[in-house]
């Protein structure tokens, strides 16, 4: 009976290290390298700030650009991670947790900016006010044929002859606040 329990206990080991060998040797599709024509030049977002200090109900004006490579159009967000009052791009009480959409164009080689100005409302974190920004394309523009032409088209990847990369430029922010 022992001999039996032993073979058991083996088998359960060699069982457990192929599962954790081949578990920790697979390669997944977001460890992969973005391969194909890329929207952006860099997939950085710049992202500045006035005031540097967010404080309750007073008016904070945030700017990003990102740097297209392709002409085309899309949308740029930002996650409001408390209660706001967004006054530009448009009037709006906004929830915590809300992504602030804003349609866009973008030009092949001139950066793209967008603006939001907001209030918290009375609510700011005590310490630091972190929020993320993403910008991406949803269609590309090709001047030969005066049309445009939905990212993951075969169209337009027969087009360029490769597969287009359409990660998101991403920025993140921490403002300091006071309360």
């Amino acid at each position: 009976m022992f001999i039996r329990n032993r073979n058991k206990v083996n088998v359960l080991i060699v069982l457990i290290w192929s599962v954790y060998f081949i578990a920790c040797n697979k390669v997944t599709d977001s460890n992969q390298p973005a391969s194909g024509k890329p929207t952006f030049s860099t997939h950085k977002i710049d992202i500045s700030t006035v005031p540097d200090t967010l404080r309750p109900d007073s008016l904070m004006t945030l700017t990003i650009s990102c740097y297209p490579a392709m002409t085309g159009v899309g949308y740029s967000w930002i996650v409001m991670n408390a209660v706001t009052v967004l006054e530009y791009p448009r009037v709006d009480t906004i929830k915590t947790l809300t992504n602030v959409i804003v349609r866009g164009s973008f030009v092949a080689g001139i950066p793209f900016s967008q603006q939001w100005k907001f209030k918290m409302l009375g609510n700011v974190p005590t310490n630091l006010w972190v929020s993320e920004v993403r910008a991406t394309f949803d269609s590309i523009y090709i001047a030969d044929s005066l049309k445009m032409y939905p990212v993951s088209s075969k169209e337009l990847e027969k087009i360029f002859g490769v597969t287009i990369d359409n990660s998101d430029a991403v920025g993140d922010i921490s403002i300091p606040t006071k309360p």
